[in-house]
């Protein structure tokens, strides 16, 4: 029997009630990085003993191509539950998946659940021509052009390092570990939902001497949008954050780097500016620490802005801790090139003085 599929962008809350108890889901909390139904059937799943039987996770093959919102909805075949989810939903079973398979020794995908992997031809490509790809998308240069925003720093012997999607418990503690051990500082990019999970982390990024910006609510494509949900999710993620931290940032970056005309028309009245990257380690697909300090250092020069991600909720990858791990290879190459990695208000700062002492000589 095929269930109709509800018209919210994440339906599965309203039909938990049919197989787990209403106070499985009244208490269950965010603690996962998802929204309330990925927890709520999360947990249901992972305390299950027959809850929910056998379940599994399948995303939606169309979700790239669609801008209608997500197809999520699910169906029994046979006995099995199959729940179709958008790429959000899929990396969060996918974590409750990898704990499920920790905790019962690393064998299987956990009791009476599997996730289905990601189809996509995409990964048969050489990385480097997917690098390639990504980094040339038509629609990507064309927003750049029509809505310009800072991609490098002035030279001065630095290189900026960012980090998006945050913050999170999966790797951001882990971040924040390693630049302190490197001596770097980074500008981080946060999200008003990552708030909401993790209030406590936003804390640990200032205090180790890291810059806060923003990076919307929820993590969606602004050109995909409309108009007024654009800026209102830059609204509510800058009032979120502006709450928890106590500062109001200076910088945007719009998800997917990909911004609209009415979010840029909100960053102007909101005093934000806009920022791109020149540098990134495509951290978002799997792969080691090594591979990711190669795709980063390929393009790490003096000016450069380095993208990278402190979560993996948004990403094909089921941790964010790679990217961690590749921090000492990135802090290392930099030194070699007599770089510092530093924050994007640092960047500018350093990048503007050397600029005019080079000035003052002629």
């Amino acid at each position: 029997m095929i269930y109709p599929r509800p018209r919210r962008r994440f339906p599965i809350l309203e039909l938990l009630p049919q197989f787990v108890p209403a106070s499985t889901a009244a208490s269950s909390r965010p603690c996962l990085g998802g929204p309330l139904e990925h927890v709520a059937l999360g947990h249901a799943i992972f305390e299950g003993a027959g809850v929910l039987g056998r379940v599994r996770i399948e995303r939606d093959p169309y979700e790239a191509k669609s801008c209608r919102g997500s197809r999520s909805g699910w169906r029994n075949a046979g006995g099995q539950i199959c729940v179709t989810v958008d790429g959000a939903s899929w990396c969060v079973f996918e974590h409750i998946a990898a704990s499920m398979r920790l905790a019962r020794g690393g064998k299987g995908q956990g009791r009476g659940m599997s996730v289905a992997p990601q189809r996509s031809l995409r990964r048969f490509l050489p990385r480097p021509i997917r690098a390639h790809l990504y980094e040339r998308r038509l629609d990507r240069q064309r927003g750049k052009r029509r809505w310009p925003g800072l991609e490098r720093v002035p030279p001065g012997g630095q290189a900026v390092l960012t980090f998006d999607d945050g913050p999170d418990q999966d790797a951001t503690p882990a971040v924040l570990s390693a630049l302190a051990e490197t001596g770097s500082h980074a500008t981080f990019f946060l999200l008003g939902e990552q708030i909401d999970c993790f209030p406590g982390l936003v804390a640990e990024i200032v205090g180790g001497g890291h810059e806060l910006a923003l990076h919307g609510y929820h993590h969606r494509c602004h050109e995909r949008i409309a108009a007024e949900s654009s800026r209102a999710d830059i609204v509510r993620g800058l009032e979120q954050l502006e709450q928890v931290a106590g500062i109001r940032p200076r910088w945007f970056r719009p998800p997917y780097g990909r911004p609209s005309g009415a979010s840029v028309e909100m960053c102007r009245k909101l005093g934000l500016e806009l920022v791109y990257w020149s540098a990134w380690g495509i951290d978002w697909e799997r792969g080691s620490p090594e591979r990711i300090a190669r795709q980063v250092c390929r393009d790490l020069d003096d000016g450069a802005i380095v993208l990278l991600h402190d979560s993996a909720r948004y990403a094909e990858r089921p941790s964010a801790q790679p990217t961690a791990d590749a921090i000492r290879h990135i802090a290392a190459i930099a030194h070699e090139r007599e770089l510092a990695l530093v924050t994007l208000s640092e960047g500018l700062q350093v990048g503007l003085q050397s600029h005019v002492e080079e000035a003052s000589k002629v």
